[in-house]
């Protein structure tokens, strides 16, 4: 018994450390426990005092970009930022002082640092997270039937402008055409100078070799004297004479016939060079109208069937009328088979004469007499053989089969031409026409053109979307523009007085730096549509087709080519559309509508009237029927760049905050969004007991815990 109880009292000891050991490992798992837990809750808590203190950040938006615009952008420079994030973090995360009873602060978190990455300016992104913006605050504020109605609208008016495209190439054609009848007159001028030249190398040759027969016969008639025995020297010095007088008048004869030769060569290749000019153009023309018909196919999908039918039968009379050129009706292959023919002989008669050639360049240079010829050598017999020969040649072409079917003096061009009257109003004055109530305000925008224009001339911004997708995205970007910002027919005096431009729709379509260049622009951008929709009206009324085929007739008369006709006819047309597409806009300026496709009480001109075009007054409509200026407005836009109507919004609010507001504002040092990583550490609590510290292996006196979040307007 009493060695159990030694036994057992030496135990106690051991006991009691083994206790100790066991609980130090208790309390530092408890410790350990209980502090993950704690460092897990500092983890929780950054995360969110951190998106809190984001929120707060980007909440001080500026207001009045807001209110007049309904953009949020953030005016602070990165530094300010950073600031402001610290002050809300250290309201959220150091909250003990907040209490009355001094609470300890069980999380313990410290800022250490805060950093930004990723930091989206208005203007990063070439404009493209501002045009993201625009699109996400408008696809809320308008309903989807009603972007289903701009999209119809854009696609009607549209029209006008594939019209007016359609058109162009028709002008491209009439230049070519124009090049042919150039080319025609060009050899008919040739043709004419030929017929008209006092001799022909052909006469010529016959007057050389009657020349040298009367000294050969002068030759005959002194040998029959000398046999006879008749012959003096009264008689030798009349035959001298004689044969030099003969063969003077044979040196002037050649003379003339050399010169001749050399206005006709060149007559002949100036008609060869005028033949394939005509020919060049003949083809290229002859494509292009094949073209036309290939091109309007292509746009059959997005016209109406009205429109398409009414341009398919033009194109198709046009090309009926270009395949009637395979005959040949000024002559010019005709006359270009002769001309080359004419061309060959002479140089093949010019070959033959070689001798002569050598010798008379000799004679004419030294000026020689017959009797101061080389005794040695028979000229008249050598001269006669060439001539001859060269003749002979000639026998087989005939200069009079030259010939073209061109009359000049019925071609000639009207003096009053109307065409040259309408292309006068086009390049100077059309501006006074359609209004004479112009802003004079006028911006330096030189430094926002600097700083915008990556994002003016970006033409990729949706790029990647689907063409449906895009199309509506435009067509928001439109409304969102005519919303925010005035225009040439908005009436809001007071808005106007304050603002730095007074038509800021145009501005952001134009770009310019004043008011009327602005309007100029968006003015002759509307012009060429609804002269689209004018062609429509004017190629279905036959009377109006009638009185432009007569017009056309008088301008360029009876050519030879129906087609030149015709194409001058749609020229005619074109003008008439341009003059009405004036009065259109001039009404739509006045704040009216005009419909699309015009009937005949719609229609405004006559063709005697465009003569007295700066003196027309538009119709007083009192009916808002058709599309209004502001439509046309919407189409432009829908087809502008997105990213220069970016960068024109960009302008616009850039200007009228600084002007109104704060002339400090810009609207580059803006940010839309940002990435916020902040680090932060969290004192050791309930590790901090040395021995436990030791058993978890952490030798650091704190935790480092961070947070990344990013925010984006």
């Amino acid at each position: 018994m009493r060695k159990n109880k030694i036994l057992f009292s030496d135990l106690n000891g051991g006991i009691t450390i083994f206790l100790s050991i066991i609980m130090l490992f208790i309390f530092a798992l408890i410790g350990t426990l209980v502090e993950s837990a704690r460092v897990s809750a500092a983890n929780i808590r950054l995360a969110q005092t951190t998106r809190i203190s984001i929120n707060s950040v980007f909440s001080e938006y500026a207001e009045e970009v807001f209110r007049d615009y309904g953009i949020f952008l953030l005016w602070k420079d990165e530094n300010e930022i950073i600031t402001e994030v610290s002050k809300y973090l250290n309201k959220n995360i150091n909250y003990k002082d907040d209490f009355i009873q001094k609470s300890n602060d069980l999380l313990g978190i410290r800022i250490n640092q805060i950093k930004l990455s990723d930091v989206k300016y208005a203007s990063n992104h070439r404009g493209e997270d501002m045009a993201n913006q625009i699109y996400d605050y408008m696809k809320y504020r308008i309903a989807g039937d009603a972007i289903d109605l701009l999209l119809e609208k854009c696609n009607l008016l549209s029209q006008g402008e594939k019209v007016q495209e359609f058109f162009d190439k028709i002008n491209d054609c009439t230049e070519k055409f124009n090049r042919i009848e150039e080319s025609v007159a060009d050899i008919k001028k040739k043709v004419d100078q030929i017929k008209d030249m006092a001799g022909q190398p052909k006469e010529y040759l016959a007057e050389l070799r009657e020349k040298l027969n009367g000294i050969q016969q002068i030759d005959r008639e002194m040998a029959l004297k000398r046999d006879q025995g008749k012959i003096g020297e009264e008689e030798k010095g009349q035959e001298l004479i004689m044969k030099d007088q003969l063969f003077e008048e044979f040196k002037q004869t050649y003379t003339v016939y050399n010169d001749s030769w050399n206005l006709l060569s060149r007559y002949l290749s100036e008609i060869n060079e005028a033949t394939d000019t005509y020919y060049q153009s003949v083809y290229e023309s002859t494509e292009l109208i094949k073209n036309l018909y290939n091109d309007l196919e292509e746009k059959r999908e997005s016209l109406d069937s009205e429109a398409y039918e009414t341009l398919k039968n033009e194109v198709q009379e046009l090309e009926n009328q270009v395949s009637n050129q395979n005959t040949d009706a000024y002559r010019v292959k005709e006359n270009h088979f002769h001309a080359t023919e004419y061309f060959n002989g002479m140089q093949s008669a010019s070959e033959k004469m070689i001798q002569i050639k050598n010798d008379m360049n000799g004679i004419l240079y030294n000026n020689l007499m017959f009797n101061q010829l080389d005794s040695n050598k028979d000229y008249v017999k050598c001269f006669l053989s060439e001539l001859e020969e060269a003749q002979l040649i000639y026998q087989n072409v005939d200069i009079r089969k030259l010939e073209i079917n061109y009359y000049v003096q019925e071609a000639k061009k009207n003096e009053n031409n109307l065409l040259d009257h309408v292309k006068k109003i086009m390049n100077n004055g059309w501006l006074s026409i359609i209004t004479d109530n112009i802003s004079e305000k006028k911006v330096d925008n030189s430094f926002l053109s600097e700083n915008f224009a990556d994002i003016r001339s970006n033409n990729t911004i949706w790029c990647t979307l689907s063409v449906m997708e895009q199309s509506i995205r435009k067509a928001l970007m439109g409304q969102y523009i005519l919303d925010f910002f005035h225009c040439y027919t908005d009436k809001n005096e007071i808005k106007k007085e304050n603002g730095l431009l007074d038509y800021e729709v145009e501005y952001i379509l134009g770009g310019f730096q004043n008011d009327k260049e602005n309007l100029s622009y968006v003015g002759k951008k509307i012009v060429s549509i609804r002269e689209g929709f004018n062609l429509i009206y004017l190629f279905k009324n036959a009377d109006c087709r009638e009185e432009a085929y007569l017009m056309a007739v008088a301008l360029v008369g009876f050519t030879g080519m129906p087609l030149v006709i015709r194409l001058t006819q749609l020229l005619v047309l074109g003008a008439w559309a341009y003059a009405e597409s004036l009065m259109d806009v001039k009404d739509l300026l006045n704040g009216y509508g005009v419909k699309l496709f015009k009937s005949e009480s719609d229609w405004n001109l006559s063709l005697d009237s465009l003569w007295r075009l700066t003196e027309q007054n538009s119709k007083n409509k009192n009916s808002n029927s058709g599309f209004t200026y502001k439509d046309y407005l919407r189409l432009l836009l829908f087809i502008e760049n997105t990213g220069k109507q970016t960068a024109g919004i960009m302008d616009m609010i850039q200007l009228n905050i600084s002007n109104q507001y704060n002339d400090l504002f810009r609207i580059d040092q803006c940010v839309l969004g940002v990435t916020v990583k902040i680090e932060c550490r969290v004192e050791c609590l309930f590790t901090a007991l040395a021995f436990v510290k030791q058993l978890i292996v952490n030798q650091n006196s704190d935790f480092t815990i961070s947070s990344k979040i990013s925010y984006c307007y």
